[in-house]
């Protein structure tokens, strides 16, 4: 959930880096910085021992041994799973700045937070008992806003919705819409996890506007306006794309008044105001007048990076990116001129994109994986794939030789690796497969377990079928909660297609083999209904074998078991 933050009196999380912040009541004792992890270890040391002991017996272990330990440790990486979240979640509310709660209550729940007793934390917000010792409307609204985000962590989605309505209703205020628009949204996308009602973007955009509306700064009527932006964009029906840009044009004639009062303070908003109107003109194919208001974005941006680069020249490189973008999109222009141009902008915001990494090396910039993500899928012809091959290795190599010469760069290493996995998505989406595979393997060299994964996507199956299943076991050792289920899948669906496409007795056994062997994996997770392994596997498939091959069909562990 995207929140906005400032030190808080007590806590501040530094999402980006990871870093939480506690400061404790008096001034005269110094803040303490910790990561992460760190403060996580207050809540999952005990776990993470275990965790420990259980994947050194797995890599000891014989088979039967891990069919044992694996499902073991799999609930322990769930339970670690879940308590991070929950941490995750409370440390974002906690260090927002317009989450803003002090009463002995809150006071209490926070203090218990801090110091890793979750379960504390869970009696105080579940406790009936809790909300009856509230009397003032706004600390009860708090509180449910507190307790709606600790059910949600929970998958308690309803008794959440019902906080969040609550809370509203005794203090209607710009954060708490949003928080529950923010709620919505998750229901609303492919993300929605399956016990949560789902919810359409048209159902949601009423909330946003509201909050909108209650908005006190302009920093939180763009921050709705981001978000109603977002939810418009999902919407098919005419009235919906006319109301986004009624939306958009309302705004941009507002910050031009404020402009003209004072434009140190307000030109910032302005620009947005032209980059939301651009994109909504490119998706409307209006090409010229998006192209009218990317440039006057970009010149408002290039003339405030003077006076403050760090947060300006990141915008500047965005502009540049939607010109970019524009040109690709721009269908009345021959495809060689229109790609040429918009390759041309790509490689001015990667060429600012190198100045602020230089010269200010601790601004994170985010147009920079912006541009990378559009260059992915770029390439159409030959000659454009050579020319997006060669920017890719250029930036990879400048970021690389940054990262030398400046060890203690904090996103140099990061930037080099993005671009090295988007030059491999390059890669895969233009059929070149082999080169994305090299690159995975040399990513995979630091970290196994991260890239080995995404190589598996890159392999040719009929080809790699042995080295896919190889670097599933692997993965299943260190994260059977993940992999183990992966690795039953793929197996049952290898063995099925040895067993229907396999011209010998041979393949066809060890068709059989991969089959029973994943029926055993998925056996040895009892919480699983029985036949849900024989059902996502296809039941034709099965039943074609029952036809077509009746004699390795009997001995197939799943059919004998299950039917």
């Amino acid at each position: 959930m995207t929140m906005e933050q400032t030190p808080h009196p007590y806590l501040f999380f530094d999402e980006e880096t990871d870093t939480i912040i506690l400061s404790p009541e008096s001034k005269e004792v110094t803040p303490k910085q910790l990561s992460f992890q760190k403060f996580l270890k207050k809540y999952t040391g005990y776990e993470d021992e275990l965790i420990a002991v259980y994947r050194q017996s797995i890599l000891n272990a014989n088979e039967q041994q891990a069919y044992n330990l694996k499902p073991k440790l799999a609930e322990l990486q769930r339970y670690k799973d879940n308590v991070l979240r929950q941490v995750r979640h409370l440390l974002l509310l906690f260090s927002d700045k317009q989450f803003k709660c002090n009463f002995p209550l809150y006071r209490q729940i926070f203090n218990a937070f801090v110091t890793g007793e979750l379960e504390q934390v869970n009696q105080l917000l579940m406790s009936p008992k809790s909300l009856k010792q509230i009397k003032n409307p706004t600390h009860i609204a708090g509180f449910l806003i507190l307790k709606a985000h600790f059910l949600v962590t929970n998958e308690q989605f309803d008794q959440a919705e019902a906080c969040f309505r609550s809370a509203i209703k005794h203090h209607e205020r710009y954060q708490y819409l949003m928080y529950y628009v923010e709620y919505l949204s998750s229901a609303s996308s492919v993300l929605r996890h399956p016990k949560q009602k789902e919810c359409s973007e048209e159902e949601i955009i009423p909330w946003c506007l509201r909050a909108m509306a209650l908005a006190e700064t302009d920093e939180q009527k763009f921050k709705s306006m981001e978000k109603a932006s977002f939810l418009y964009s999902f919407c098919e029906a005419p009235v919906y794309r006319q109301a986004e840009f009624q939306l958009y044009h309302h705004q941009m004639k507002y910050y031009k008044k404020l402009v003209a009062q004072d434009a140190g303070k307000y030109r910032a908003y302005l620009a947005e105001c032209y980059e939301y109107l651009g994109n909504w003109y490119r998706e409307a194919k209006h090409y010229n007048t998006a192209l009218l208001f990317f440039q006057k974005a970009m010149e408002i941006n290039k003339g405030l990076a003077v006076e403050n680069a760090g947060r300006f020249l990141p915008r500047m490189i965005y502009n540049l990116h939607c010109i970019g973008h524009l040109y690709r999109d721009w269908n009345n222009i021959p495809e060689e001129e229109r790609y040429r141009v918009a390759l041309s902008y790509y490689k001015k915001g990667l060429t600012i994109s190198r100045q602020l990494a230089e010269q200010l090396p601790r601004k994170h910039n985010y147009a920079l994986l912006t541009i990378l993500w559009n260059l992915e899928s770029f390439g159409f012809s030959t000659n454009h794939n050579e020319t997006i091959e060669n920017i890719y290795l250029n930036e990879w190599y400048h970021y690389q030789t940054l990262k030398k010469k400046n060890p203690g760069h904090p996103h140099a290493k990061r930037y080099a690796t993005e671009l090295y996995e988007s030059l491999a998505m390059f890669y895969k989406n233009n059929q070149q497969a082999d080169k994305a595979v090299k690159i995975y393997e040399t990513l995979a060299l630091d970290e196994p377990h991260k890239y080995m994964h995404e190589l598996i996507y890159c392999l040719n199956e009929e080809a790699h079928q042995t080295r896919i299943i190889k670097i599933y076991e692997e993965l299943a050792k260190y994260n059977p909660k993940d992999y183990d289920m992966r690795l039953s899948q793929y197996l049952k669906s290898a063995g099925l297609s040895l067993i229907l496409n396999g011209e010998d007795r041979q393949t066809c056994l060890k068709g059989v083999a991969y089959i029973n062997r994943s029926a055993k994996i998925a056996q040895s997770y009892p919480q699983l209904p029985q036949k849900l392994y024989e059902i996502q596997a296809d039941q034709y498939l099965f039943k074609s074998i029952k036809l077509l091959r009746p004699q390795y069909y009997q001995l197939l562990v799943p059919v004998n078991m299950y039917e």
